[in-house]
């Protein structure tokens, strides 16, 4: 990581331009000391948000200029090799950094409304204890326009929140796991269960690929009309 004080100048730089509002509950519930960080995802910048309140790395999930890539708090693991290099390679991170790995099991955005989409049980792999947060976001009443619109570019949903005079993100901490006993399966499917349950949301098996086939069809759809 090069120059992280000067990037996570930058970042609350951007976030204040972007009119990011981050609010914290259940701050007791926050081990700091966990490498892990678990989280729901609902816009392209939830990282930006969460690295308001705490300093993490994400794993690299986009074809970025690596200036922009750094900026924005992105690190590249080797996802595109493949699930066992990714992993690999952030074991072996973590066991020089104490900069915790955030992560987002889905995937790829949803409402926050519904449901979450299957989570991907390669952060559970890590042989790791993970922080589970439940993240909500609103926007003022007269702007009813969604954090993340289907099919969108990162850019686009940029666009909104410049627009937009502020969005609040609320991070809840919810109680530190451990693996345990448990298979990597199950110890997955029971994180997703707590921050689902947080959310008021549903557990469902479609997977970021599925939303992916969708927005094609959608697009398709609207086309031929």
């Amino acid at each position: 990581m090069k120059f992280p004080s000067l990037r996570c100048f930058l970042l609350r730089i951007m976030c204040s331009i972007l009119g990011f509002i981050v609010f914290t509950e259940s701050s007791m519930n926050h081990v700091k000391n966990t490498k892990i960080v678990i989280s729901n995802h609902v816009t392209n910048f939830d990282h930006l948000a969460i690295n308001i309140i705490m300093h993490t790395i994400v794993p690299s999930v986009w074809d970025l200029p690596e200036y922009l890539t750094w900026l924005l708090g992105y690190t590249d693991f080797g996802a595109s090799q493949g699930r066992q290099v990714l992993v690999q390679n952030v074991r072996d991170f973590l066991k020089k950094s104490e900069v915790p790995v955030l992560i987002f099991p889905e995937g790829a955005t949803t409402n926050g409304k519904k449901g979450l989409l299957k989570f991907n049980t390669w952060p559970f792999l890590l042989d790791q204890a993970v922080q589970p947060i439940a993240l909500r976001i609103s926007r003022p009443q007269l702007f009813q326009v969604a954090p993340s619109v289907l099919g969108s570019r990162w850019w686009s949903d940029m666009f909104w929140f410049l627009f937009l005079p502020y969005t609040i993100f609320t991070v809840k901490y919810l109680p530190k796991q451990e693996k345990g006993e448990d298979s990597s399966d199950d110890f997955c499917k029971r994180v997703q269960n707590i921050i689902a349950r947080e959310l008021g949301l549903q557990m469902t098996k479609y997977t970021s690929s599925d939303k992916v086939e969708y927005a094609k069809n959608v697009l398709q759809n609207s086309l031929r009309r």
